[in-house]
C-alpha cells in the first residue's frame, strides 16, 4: 500500500513540474531597450546557434541580420551585427531562468564605451 501511495504521489508531482525543455529556448520576438532606444529583436535558436534580425522599428526602420557567430551557451547569450557604416555591435547577456528576460552589455567597434541593455520576450 505504501508503494502505491508513493508511486501515485510521484506521478502527481511529476505532472505538476514545469517542463523546462519547452522553456529553454530564446526563439521569438523580443523588445530590446538600450538607453532610450527600443528595437525589435527576432531570435531563432537551433542548438547553441542563433540567427535572426535586429529591427530599428522606431528609429530608422532599418533591419540588420545577426552575424553567424551569434550563440547561446547555457544562459549566456551573444549576438552581433554590422551597421552599414561598418561598425560592429556585439551584445552579451544572461537569460533568466524562465527564458523571457535578458540583461547584458553592448560593445561597439565605434568607441571603447559599453552600454547596458535588456530585453523582454514579447512573442514566441
Amino acid at each position: 500500500m505504501k508503494q502505491i501511495l508513493f508511486i501515485l504521489a510521484l506521478a502527481i508531482l511529476t505532472s505538476c513540474t514545469k517542463d523546462r525543455s519547452m522553456v529553454n529556448d530564446v526563439s521569438g520576438v523580443w523588445l530590446l531597450t538600450i538607453e532610450t532606444l527600443e528595437v525589435e529583436l527576432t531570435l531563432n535558436q537551433a542548438g547553441t546557434k542563433l540567427t535572426g534580425t535586429y529591427d530599428f522599428i522606431y528609429a530608422s526602420n532599418e533591419t540588420l541580420t545577426l552575424l553567424p557567430e551569434s550563440n547561446i551557451v547555457g544562459n549566456d547569450v551573444t549576438f552581433a551585427y554590422v551597421l552599414p557604416s561598418g561598425t560592429k555591435d556585439t551584445f552579451t547577456g544572461t537569460v533568466n531562468v524562465d527564458f523571457d528576460f535578458i540583461k547584458g552589455i553592448r560593445k561597439t567597434t565605434a568607441n571603447p564605451s559599453t552600454k547596458n541593455w535588456e530585453a523582454h520576450k514579447i512573442n514566441n
